[in-house]
């Protein structure tokens, strides 16, 4: 920009071109991703804080929490075992009728289909609630290397704020 006898009062850069545009778009929402994990790291930082006072805490919360699924893969196993049971009277049943060259019932090919249905649905229930179990355990595995980082920066903290800077 000029002033009126021609002297320079300021520099205006040109306009920024498209790829230009594009970068600092891409810096912005990758400073806006980086912000957010920021706040959800200090959110999570300030649950684990508030909910547990030791890693034993943690592993304790852990350990009920695997074991109330371990009882709820154990009930699907129980069911599956007595499905299993069921499926095999009525196949026996079934072949049975075959061999005997007697109209097998429709009542048994119902209720054989519908058993082994039942039975692959627990089997991905309890496959589901396996891999929960492993998530669960990861998570808190996380959570306790976590925690263990957060007890040695108050830790740390707490030292400097007792202990005076020596000059």
């Amino acid at each position: 920009m000029l002033n009126e006898s021609g002297q320079i009062v300021r520099v205006v850069p040109p306009a920024k071109t498209d790829t230009e545009l594009e970068r600092d778009a891409v810096a912005a929402r990758a400073q806006e991703a980086e912000a957010a994990a920021q706040a959800a790291q200090l959110e999570r930082d300030t649950f684990l804080l508030r909910r547990y006072s030791t890693i034993e805490d943690i592993e304790a919360a852990r350990d009920r929490s695997l074991r109330e699924l371990d009882i709820r893969i154990a009930i699907l196993s129980g069911q599956r075992d007595t499905l299993s049971q069921q499926l095999a009277r009525h196949q026996s049943a079934l072949d049975t009728a075959k061999q005997t060259d007697a109209a097998s019932p429709q009542y048994e090919e119902e209720t054989v289909a519908a058993l082994k249905a039942e039975i692959q649905s627990l089997d991905e229930a309890s496959e589901g609630r396996q891999q929960q179990a492993a998530a669960l355990a990861e998570a808190y595995s996380r959570d306790i290397a976590r925690f263990a980082e957060l007890e040695e920066i108050v830790a740390l903290r707490r030292q400097m704020s007792v202990t005076p800077p020596s000059l």
